[in-house]
């Protein structure tokens, strides 16, 4: 590592830590799977051989992810329920990720500029918040930290000796066990290769990795179907409204990489009933396009980069449908595509010009000051229960659980009158039987306060 690499390195360390610290007085957000990995999770509270073996055989909230259940179990071991040390974990793995993605986007690229622009953009993009503040999301960190490396070995080596393949093999598995998503690695293998040799290096490898993310996947497609967690697989329904909405989802995609105000922790995502509705035909006919248009002019890098975002987001884009259309946590691999591409195209703009070539490569980092600044922002509505929820009811105010879970946050604090509006805003959204218990008992305790 070269001095100018080191002082680059010391510099994202220090600028994520700086604006991400503040997490460390932040709390659990129990109604938003907080509860459930961690704060009434029994297999963390104590390390013995049970709870260790139930860790790697029981799921959570549908997943199966036992390397980030072990790892709460070790804080809570060491450090107890408090939530600081589990914001603190998060924050020092997001950085940990950024830092080798410099080194890795540095030598792919050839360019200290590219892989500093780019890894200092996904430290400090606002689009990682809810990856970062939400403890649950501890998966996502940990699986994209293993996957970065396995990558990382496996690209910087041009012969691989058994000792390579080991470690690409270990952190391969290591990346599985902490997210199933994590199962497109051995994708993004076989096209590094294609783009960078033209052929595939070590096929039994791949082989072995893909048994292993097979392996790993399964019990999570099983449980999500078993759950509930999945919207159910009809031809109908993914022809009709699944695909056109997704079709257009990948545009507020990138919408929210090139603007992100307005993010919320549960949107509200408009549903789309035909693949013959003019926003998807136009997001469909777009798609092509972009797509004829890179694989006609880009180079081999930016084809690269662009399979890279769609093989990313592949695991969460609904072509095996689940309750979430969008959120923020998925693109957390995916934008490093996005960036690359917008960073190679820059550098090859930059140097056709005669003038203005230091306003252009400045104007990066611009953007990365004001993504740390909405950053800095954005944080605070995941301080806590109520601020997380009052944002999410703010912002998608026609979504039930929003509503119903503000309640269940003003409750807890004792604001009964708050929290009896939250629940009426829900059942006028859906009228099931739990917002009607929870209505009956904040009006008993309405009754019975001694402040009226």
């Amino acid at each position: 590592m070269s001095n100018s690499q080191k002082i680059l390195t010391f510099l994202i360390i220090l600028l994520s830590v700086s604006v991400y610290f503040q997490v460390y007085s932040f709390d659990y957000i129990p109604t938003w799977d907080d509860n459930r990995y961690v704060k009434a999770n029994d297999l963390i509270k104590e390390l013995s051989f049970n709870n260790l073996k139930d860790i790697f055989l029981t799921p959570v909230v549908s997943a199966y992810t036992p390397l980030p259940v072990l790892s709460y179990a070790f804080e809570y071991a060491v450090f107890g329920p408090s939530p600081g040390v589990f914001h603190i974990t998060n924050m020092l793995l997001h950085v940990c990720v950024s830092v080798l993605l410099f080194h890795l986007l540095t030598k792919m690229s050839g360019s200290n500029y590219i892989g500093f622009s780019v890894a200092l953009l996904f430290s400090l993009h606002p689009i990682n918040v809810e990856s970062v503040a939400w403890i649950s999301q501890r998966k996502t960190l940990m699986s994209a930290l293993f996957l970065i490396i396995a990558f990382s070995i496996y690209t910087k080596n041009t012969i691989m000796g058994k000792k390579q393949q080991l470690s690409v093999l270990l952190f391969s598995l290591l990346a599985f066990l902490s997210k199933p998503t994590a199962i497109i690695l051995p994708i993004l293998l076989i096209l590094y290769d294609y783009f960078e040799h033209g052929k595939l290096r070590s096929i039994h490898l791949i082989f072995a990795i893909s048994v292993l993310a097979a392996l790993s996947a399964a019990p999570t497609i099983y449980y999500h179907t078993g759950e509930g967690a999945t919207l159910g697989i009809e031809p109908s329904l993914l022809i009709n409204t699944v695909y056109p909405t997704s079709a257009v989802i990948y545009w507020i995609y990138i919408y929210l990489l090139v603007l992100p105000v307005n993010l919320s922790g549960y949107y509200d995502a408009r549903i789309f009933n035909s693949p013959f509705e003019w926003e998807v035909v136009l997001s469909v006919f777009a798609w092509i396009f972009v797509s004829v248009l890179i694989y006609s002019k880009g180079s081999k890098k930016i084809k690269f980069w662009y399979l890279w975002f769609w093989i990313c987001l592949l695991p969460v884009s609904n072509i095996i449908p689940i309750n979430t259309f969008y959120a923020d946590r998925f693109l957390y691999l995916s934008q490093i595509g996005f960036y690359m591409i917008l960073m190679l195209g820059l550098k090859k703009g930059v140097e056709k010009l005669q003038k203005g070539k230091t306003i252009c490569y400045a104007t990066p980092f611009c953007v990365v000051l004001i993504c740390a600044f909405l950053t800095f922002n954005r944080l605070d509505v995941w301080r806590n229960e109520l601020s997380f929820w009052q944002d999410t009811a703010d912002k998608s105010p026609l979504m039930y659980k929003a509503q119903l879970n503000l309640g269940v946050a003003y409750e807890k604090r004792g604001d009964f009158r708050e929290a009896k509006s939250a629940y009426l805003n829900a059942v006028k959204i859906w009228n099931n039987p739990e917002i009607r218990t929870n209505l009956r008992g904040i009006n008993y305790k309405i009754d019975n306060s001694p402040v009226k």
